[in-house]
C-alpha cells in the first residue's frame, strides 16, 4: 500500500471501525510522519490509539506511530483536567447569573458522549445562549479574566464571538454564540428556546452544564459540515465520529423526529450527504426509513442545499437570499463592506478621520473580491 491521503484514511477508517489493521507501510519513517499528521489534521489520533493499544496488532505498528499518539494522548488527559475545571467553573458562574447556556459540538460531545473528553480533540469550547442575553453575557466573561481580540461585528455578519484568557499555562478559548450559525440559511432556524426545551444535562461537567439532545445535535453537526464545505475544506473524520456515537444514542423515534424535523427546516439534502459519507467511512446504523424521508425530500428545493458544493458569489447569494426582508438583506451587505470604526482602526492601523476614510475607501474597492471569496462563517471544531 502506498502512504497517500487515501490509503491513510483507509488505516484510519479501518481502525475506528474497531477492525484492529496491521500497520501496512512497513518501516518507511515518512509515512509514519504522515499518517499522524493525518489524524492530526482529522482529530482522531487519540481515537485511533484508543481502538488499538488494547490489540495485540498494536505491536506491528510503526514505533514512532505508537510513541506520538501515545505522548499526544497523554498530553491531551492533562490539558483536559485544567479545561474541565475552567469550564465547569464558567457555567456555574452562567447559571448564577442566570444565564442559561447550551454547550455546543466538541466539549459537549466529548463530556457527553465519549468515554473519556481528552479523545474528542478541540481548540475551543463552544456555549450557544439567547440573544438577549448577549451583553450581559460579555459582561460575565470580562469580569471572569476574558477578553476578545478585533473582529469583525454586526447584527448579520457574525453571530459569534471569541473569547480567550490565560491561566495555569493554557490558553482557554470560549466560542460564544447566540445563534446556531453564522451562515443566515440557518440562523433562524434554530430558536434559542426550542434548543434549551430539548437540552439534556451534562453531569461530567456539573449541575449547571448542558448539551443539545441528539437528533439537535446530529442535526447541528450536519450544518456545521455543510459551512465548512462551503469555504471548500476537506471533511475531518473527527466529525463523522461525533456523527457516528450520536447515531448510536438514538433510538427508533428519535430517528423519525430526526428526519422529519431535518425535512421541515430544509435541511434534508445536507444531512443525507452527510450520514451517507459517514455510513460509508464507519459503517454507521442508520435506520432505513430515516434515509428514506431525507432521500424523499433531497428532490425538493432547498435552500441551504447548494453549500456543499457552493462557493464564492452562489454562497454569499444563498445566505443573502435567507435574510427574510430587503433591509436585512442590505444591512448585512454594509457589515460586510463598512464594519465599525473601531474594528477598523485595529485593523488597520489607524487613527483620525482622513486615514479611517482613506482605510474604508480602500476596503470598499476590495469588497467584490472579499464577498466572492469562501466566507468564514464558523472556525470551530
Amino acid at each position: 500500500m502506498n502512504p497517500t491521503p487515501e490509503a491513510f484514511e483507509k488505516l484510519a477508517c479501518a481502525a475506528l471501525r474497531g477492525e484492529a489493521p496491521a500497520w501496512p507501510f512497513g518501516s518507511d519513517a515518512k509515512a509514519a510522519a504522515g499518517f499522524i499528521a493525518h489524524c492530526a489534521y482529522h482529530g482522531v489520533g487519540p481515537l485511533v490509539r484508543e481502538h488499538l493499544a488494547d490489540q495485540p496488532v498494536w505491536a506491528t505498528w510503526h514505533g514512532a506511530v505508537r510513541e506520538g499518539l501515545d505522548s499526544g494522548y497523554k498530553a491531551l488527559v492533562a490539558l483536559e483536567m485544567l479545561r474541565q475545571q475552567e469550564t465547569q467553573g464558567l457555567l456555574d458562574r452562567c447559571s448564577e447569573a442566570g444565564i442559561d447556556a447550551i454547550l455546543l459540538k466538541g466539549t459537549a460531545l466529548a463530556y457527553g458522549l465519549y468515554r473519556e473528553p481528552a479523545l474528542r480533540s478541540r481548540t475551543d469550547t463552544d456555549l450557544l445562549i439567547a440573544p438577549a442575553a448577549k451583553d450581559k453575557t460579555f459582561l460575565l466573561l470580562q469580569a471572569q479574566g476574558y477578553a476578545s481580540p478585533n473582529a469583525i461585528s454586526g447584527k448579520y455578519v457574525s453571530t459569534q464571538k471569541l473569547f480567550m484568557k490565560q491561566g495555569l499555562g493554557l490558553q482557554h478559548a470560549i466560542d460564544l454564540h447566540w445563534q446556531i450559525s453564522n451562515a443566515q440559511v440557518f440562523a433562524q432556524q434554530f430558536p434559542f428556546d426550542e434548543l434549551w426545551r430539548s437540552a439534556i444535562a451534562v453531569p461530567r461537567l456539573g449541575a449547571a452544564a448542558k448539551r443539545l439532545s441528539a437528533g439537535y445535535a446530529l442535526l447541528h453537526a450536519c450544518l456545521h459540515r455543510a459551512v465548512h464545505a462551503q469555504r471548500g475544506e476537506q471533511d475531518r473524520l473527527q466529525w463523522f465520529y461525533d456523527m457516528h456515537l450520536l447515531a448510536a444514542e438514538m433510538d427508533c423515534a428519535q430517528w423519525d423526529a430526526f428526519a422529519e424535523r431535518a425535512r421541515q427546516k430544509g435541511m434534508a439534502a445536507i444531512c443525507a450527504d452527510a450520514l451517507q459519507r459517514c455510513m460509508l467511512r464507519l459503517q454507521t446504523q442508520i435506520p432505513a426509513q430515516a434515509m428514506q424521508v431525507l432521500d424523499n425530500a433531497r428532490g425538493q428545493h432547498e435552500l441551504s442545499a447548494p453549500l456543499l458544493t457552493a462557493g464564492g458569489l452562489r454562497s454569499v447569494m444563498i445566505n443573502f437570499r435567507a435574510l427574510p426582508t430587503w433591509r436585512a438583506r442590505a444591512r448585512l451587505l454594509r457589515e460586510h463592506a463598512l464594519p465599525d470604526a473601531s474594528y477598523m482602526r485595529a485593523r488597520y492601523g489607524v487613527n483620525g478621520v482622513l486615514p479611517l476614510t482613506r482605510a474604508y475607501i480602500a476596503r470598499l474597492l476590495k469588497a467584490p473580491g472579499k464577498l466572492l471569496a469562501r466566507p468564514k462563517q464558523d472556525t470551530s471544531s
